[in-house]
């Protein structure tokens, strides 16, 4: 399958799965590479992206964490955990989930760049920098993403 992206276009579905199960395949950090939020294998420590009913994407990591705990980082966040959050995070951690940190980070200013500050945070993670104390450059954040996906993908 191939499909070209464009700088206008949202990655989603398939496109998205294929893209993170060759990242997992490829990467080069300490990361055991991303899970599927459906396998509940309670590992000791993942970074995941999950995406909840209201059309936006989270990052939540385990590295560093006590046992059963959470870390999510929300670049829209408003105070509350959305149950979807939650429920996947159980998931993920086969049930043992026993809290969920909030780590402030940066904000998008729109409604459409949750996907990429996710990946952005996940990649923080993977490589051990903090996400909560990084600013990323928003205007630069969508091209690199799309170069380093056609760069990586190219078939």
């Amino acid at each position: 399958m191939s499909q070209s992206l464009s700088l206008a276009n949202w990655m989603v579905g398939l496109h998205c799965h294929t893209r993170s199960s060759h990242f997992t395949e490829t990467s080069e950090s300490n990361d055991k590479g991303f899970q599927r939020t459906n396998l509940g294998l309670g590992r000791n420590e993942f970074v995941q992206i999950l995406h909840t009913a209201n059309h936006h994407w989270v990052c939540t990591s385990s590295v560093s964490c006590l046992p059963g705990t959470v870390n999510l980082y929300d670049s829209l966040f408003h105070d509350i955990i959305v149950n979807e959050v939650e429920e996947q995070l159980k998931d993920v951690m086969a049930s043992k989930l026993t809290g969920i940190n909030i780590v402030p980070v940066e904000q998008q200013g729109n409604g459409s760049a949750c996907g990429v500050f996710s990946i952005a945070f996940a990649t923080c993670i993977v490589y051990g920098r903090d996400p909560g104390i990084v600013t990323f450059d928003v205007t630069k954040m969508r091209p690199h993403l799309s170069q380093a996906l056609k760069l990586e993908f190219q078939v």
